[in-house]
């Protein structure tokens, strides 16, 4: 794995549980469309 897409996998990781939730409210939302 690149040194590059280890920082973006690790900068992603370190978001705030909020936002995965956010996430997949909004995916599980539109897929109930």
């Amino acid at each position: 794995m690149e040194p590059a897409t280890f920082r973006i996998l690790t900068h992603y990781t370190t978001l705030p549980p909020q936002i995965y939730y956010t996430i997949s409210f909004l995916v599980s939302h539109k897929m109930s469309w």
